[in-house]
């Protein structure tokens, strides 16, 4: 009994030790329990993306097909005519939605969304004009191809650079080989201007048969997108296999190994071909989540609301239902990680800073909240 009790102590005090090597380095987190959610609102249906028109309006996306404008004041919601025809199934609907970074002028967002075909679905991308409730001169200016009938892996995320270039990120839709293919959208990054075409410097233009579009590849389900201001880099957040979510670093014409490098396993426990995590000419992830949390939209806090948490990046977790927060290491060591507001039971889908640097988040089960700090500043 008392060498089972020494031993526990030394295997306790040796995790204690390795988890303080880990984050050697790291600046500190604020206390999860200073952190609260401030639930506005629970009557959202299936809600997919979240953004804001101002501090007060945001707009919010239903995978079914609706596009609403909520108040955050009085708590109205107001629904917008005008959204394209969207296939709802599986993972598939009304996705994303972004503002033009010269909405306050040209009043233009994005939509992306599942375009139903002849031949199945893809990944679509939309411009138009918001006109009080109603969306005007809508424009397709992406379609991905080829088409396919499963309803799985459409990524559909939006960001801007500081240029005011888009990037768009789309799923492998199953299809795992095609994330290599340069003949094919899927499992890669797009890059387009404002207006659908394409940057005379993308990295593979005049590549034969590869797609113009294409900024990177080798990706799985990026279903958060989000260009780190703050680091001038854009940051890719995609969903494993059993295991293996990765926060990437997206640079141009890089490939990020899926499906012939992963983290995580099949489904059903095997390896994911060969089961390697290295190969020259491949990227490795910033960080990798094993298990997965099943991530969400992602975005970088730059307020300063919540302590210690500015350049900070916050990533919604489906599977794990929480708020991931994770710290950059300035050190260039591993980022920190702390996990949320698991004690709500809900599946995160989205998060997003609004124009007053305050932090909010929705879940599948349609609730709207705010992060708030309740310590001592």
């Amino acid at each position: 009994m008392i060498y089972h009790a020494t031993l526990n102590t030394l295997l306790s005090l040796m995790v204690l030790l390795l988890h303080s090597f880990a984050l050697a380095g790291s600046p500190p987190l604020p206390e999860q329990e200073q952190l609260t959610a401030d639930i506005i609102y629970r009557g959202f249906d299936r809600p997919w993306a979240l953004e804001f028109i101002d501090t007060e309006t945001t707009v919010v996306t239903e995978k079914r097909g609706k596009l609403w404008l909520f108040n955050l004041e009085d708590k109205s919601k107001t629904e917008v005519s005008g959204v394209p025809a969207v296939r709802d199934h599986g993972q598939g609907g009304l996705l994303d939605v972004a503002l033009d970074p010269e909405h306050a002028s040209n009043k233009a967002l994005y939509l992306c969304y599942t375009h139903q075909g002849k031949k199945g679905s893809t990944t679509r991308l939309a411009k138009a004009t918001l006109e009080k409730n109603h969306l005007q001169k809508l424009q397709v200016l992406f379609t991905a191809e080829p088409y396919f009938t499963t309803g799985r892996h459409y990524g559909c995320r939006i960001a801007f650079d500081q240029e005011g270039l888009l990037y768009l990120s789309v799923g492998d839709r199953g299809k795992r080989d095609l994330a290599q293919s340069l003949e094919s959208h899927n499992g890669k990054i797009i890059r387009l201007r404002r207006d659908g075409t394409v940057p005379n410097d993308n990295p593979f233009i005049g590549k034969q048969k590869a797609q113009p579009e294409i900024y990177s590849f080798g990706h799985r389900n990026p279903q958060g997108l989000v260009y780190d201001g703050l680091r001038k880099r854009l940051i890719a957040v995609e969903h494993g296999p059993q295991g293996g979510d990765e926060i990437n670093i997206v640079h141009a014409g890089k490939n990020y190994g899926w499906p012939i490098l992963t983290y995580g396993k099949e489904y059903s426990g095997g390896k994911v071909g060969a089961g390697i995590t290295h190969q020259a000419g491949m990227e490795q992830p910033l960080y990798h989540y094993t298990p997965s949390i099943a991530p969400g939209g992602a975005d970088i806090y730059t307020g300063d609301a919540i302590p210690d948490a500015k350049g900070d990046l916050f990533v919604a977790a489906l599977k794990l239902q929480h708020l991931n927060h994770i710290s950059f290491d300035k050190t260039g060591g591993k980022p920190s990680e702390q996990r949320l507001f698991g004690e709500l039971n809900q599946r995160i889908r989205d998060v997003k800073q609004s124009p007053d640097k305050k932090l909010y988040f929705i879940t599948d089960q349609g609730w709207l909240a705010q992060v708030k700090y309740t310590g001592t500043p």
